[in-house]
């Protein structure tokens, strides 16, 4: 429903005084709040019909108003003035990121305890599989006596390294074989596509080598079968007791974050490369007293990943959005070029 300027005006007031208090404004307080505020009479006029459209709440008769979630989401995705995070903040975040394991796991994981300590929530950072992501590389490096190193390249930016252990010492023919076989057999196919069965059309292929790379094969397996779950990880979890003034409430979220299935639903199918879910707009009556501020990083026009916030539905939206953008796309920057170093 569109809203008059005025409507506009008064929405994005009571939202403020909303997240900076807590507590409910009056029509006679709220004009202070504005510049050039019309009576106390209209504006109280004004708060009746944005509660009747739902974007205002009245706690008690004679108490003041609050927003709802509608208010909210209005505020965020129409009033709002997004606010700049600071250069010092910007350096910090990069100077701990370039520190971290350039694989997607260490970076996501390293982005998630950074974002906590920002903004003093609860991080959320998850890898939600895609169908259309393939195998772009593997590559098998010799480490010394029968020890490997194996590394997996995805066409979403996904890096994922392993230590493998040869039954014997290998030649250099050998690895070459190995290679061979999987650029033929599985770089340029689909996650979905690589089941138990493929490791039998690769025993196949090596032939009297079989027997030498089989472990090989089953390690590169188990890669990709580790790459295709949905993984959910979360940050300062302890922050939700203080967030939440009800301890009863921030065990109950807890408890359903760390079950992971329900959490990963929401965030997976977010649209756009930033959003806010509003709890008590899902399915889950656990979520009702927050917010995620969720955006989504990654190579390729499906980011894989999700990294973002769980709050109080009246967080500083402009000040955390900022953060968590700014990361997902430092997420984003990193895996390119650690894709683009490790295929050239």
């Amino acid at each position: 429903m569109d809203l008059t300027e005025r409507q506009r005006r008064i929405l994005a007031a009571v939202v403020e005084h909303h997240i900076a208090t807590g507590e409910p404004i009056g029509s006679k307080e709220l004009v202070a709040h504005l510049k050039d505020a019309p009576s106390s009479a209209t504006l109280r006029n004004e708060m009746n019909s944005l509660c009747t459209i739902g974007y205002l709440s009245q706690p008690h008769t004679s108490a003041g108003r609050v927003p709802t979630s509608l208010g909210y989401r209005f505020y965020v995705t129409e009033l709002m003035k997004h606010g700049r995070l600071p250069e010092d903040t910007k350096q910090m975040i990069d100077d701990r990121l370039e520190r971290a394991e350039r694989d997607a796991e260490s970076l996501s994981q390293a982005a998630g305890e950074l974002l906590s300590d920002v903004t003093g929530l609860p991080s959320l950072s998850a890898y939600v599989a895609h169908e259309s992501a393939v195998v772009k590389r593997v590559r098998l490096t010799p480490l010394g006596g029968r020890m490997y190193m194996m590394v997996l390249m995805v066409s979403d930016g996904q890096i994922r390294s392993r230590i493998c252990r040869a039954p014997g010492v290998m030649d250099t023919a050998q690895i070459q074989l190995f290679e061979d076989i999987v650029r033929k057999q599985v770089e340029g196919k689909l996650l979905t596509e690589l089941t138990p069965a493929t490791v039998q059309n690769l025993m196949v292929a090596a032939g009297m080598e079989a027997l030498t790379l089989a472990p090989f094969f089953q390690y590169l397996l188990s890669m990709l079968h580790q790459i295709c779950e949905d993984r959910l990880c979360v940050n300062g979890e302890s922050n939700l007791f203080s967030m939440l003034s009800e301890p009863q409430k921030a065990e109950r979220l807890l408890s359903f974050i760390q079950r992971k299935d329900g959490m990963l639903s929401v965030i997976s199918h977010m649209d756009g490369p930033v959003g806010v879910v509003f709890g008590n707009q899902t399915a889950f009556s656990e979520l009702s007293p927050s917010a995620v501020i969720v955006a989504r990083y990654g190579v390729g026009s499906n980011g894989i990943g999700r990294i973002g916030v769980i709050g109080p539905t009246r967080m500083s939206y402009d000040r955390i959005i900022p953060s968590v953008e700014y990361l997902a796309e430092r997420l984003t920057g990193l895996m390119s070029k650690s894709l683009h170093d490790l295929e050239g």
